[in-house]
């Protein structure tokens, strides 16, 4: 088994952190649970990227929507989201623009998906993500897998 010491969070994976500061009842409170049970072991990152679509995600979501009623509150609420996952923000996503990109984007469409995984090549991190079709990018990027096969190797 590999060791698996740094990740990239998507930004799926930070809406249910949102999600369950706002609900402790919801169901992604698991990521939070694991990142803060193995904050020894595992150093968490993610990027400008995931924290735009994230308060994009906040702004137009209707689940979130009823609960933040002006862009301050968003940032505010943005930065507990940080805090409470330990994230490092990722500094270097200018050089992610490259020739690479386009090769992910052949194997998976969703651009921002790509930009994500680039990132986490860029800056050798495990991505991180609730979604599956992500694998796609497998055969040039080895370094994915879902939030519940992070969860699994670390509980066994």
């Amino acid at each position: 088994m590999v060791k698996i010491e740094n990740i990239y969070l998507d930004t799926s994976l930070l809406i249910g952190v949102a999600l369950s500061l706002m609900d402790s009842k919801n169901d992604d409170t698991r990521i939070v649970k694991f990142l803060g049970k193995h904050k020894s072991e595992i150093t968490a990152y993610t990027s400008f990227l995931s924290l735009a679509e994230l308060a994009k995600t906040i702004k137009t979501d209707r689940r979130f929507r009823k609960f933040w009623s002006n862009d301050k509150s968003i940032v505010a609420f943005i930065d507990t989201v940080i805090k409470t996952t330990n994230l490092i923000i990722i500094e270097n996503e200018k050089a992610i623009i490259r020739k690479e990109i386009i090769d992910f984007v052949l194997l998976h469409q969703e651009v921002s998906d790509c930009l994500h995984v680039g990132l986490a090549k860029l800056n050798n991190l495990w991505f991180i993500t609730h979604d599956d079709k992500i694998g796609k990018i497998k055969p040039l990027y080895e370094n994915i897998m879902t939030d519940t096969k992070l969860m699994k190797q670390f509980d066994d």
